[in-house]
C-alpha cells in the first residue's frame, strides 16, 4: 500500500508518522484480497486556524471506490486514532458490500 502522509501547519514528530504506521497497517490486513500496489492511502493532518483542534482526512483509493473519512479532536494523535477507527468500519461495510 502507498501511503503518503502530509502535515498542513503541523509537524509530523515521529511519534505521530509511527501512530500512521500502525494503523495503516491495520487496514492493511483488512484487505488482503487486494495487491498492495493497488492500494493507496493519503493521511492529511491539519492544526485548524480556529482554537487548537486538529482534524485528518484519510483518502483510501482501491480498485473500485475511494473510501474518505474526516474527523476533528483536540490533539492529533486523538484525531487521527478517530479517524482511522472510522475507516476501519467503513471498510468492513465496503467488504461485505463486495460480499454479496
Amino acid at each position: 500500500m502507498k501511503i503518503e502522509v502530509q502535515g498542513r501547519r503541523l509537524r509530523l514528530d515521529p511519534g505521530l508518522q509511527s501512530l500512521i504506521g500502525r494503523q495503516s497497517a491495520k487496514v492493511r490486513k483488512l484487505l488482503p484480497s487486494f495487491k498492495p500496489h493497488d492500494l493507496d492511502l493519503r493521511v492529511v493532518v491539519e492544526l485548524l486556524p480556529r482554537g487548537r483542534q486538529c482534524e485528518t482526512v484519510l483518502v483510501l483509493v482501491v480498485p473500485q471506490t475511494a473510501i474518505r473519512v474526516r474527523e476533528t479532536a483536540d490533539s492529533p494523535s486523538t484525531s487521527i486514532t478517530h479517524a482511522f477507527r472510522e475507516l476501519v468500519r467503513r471498510v468492513h461495510k465496503f467488504k461485505s458490500r463486495l460480499a454479496r
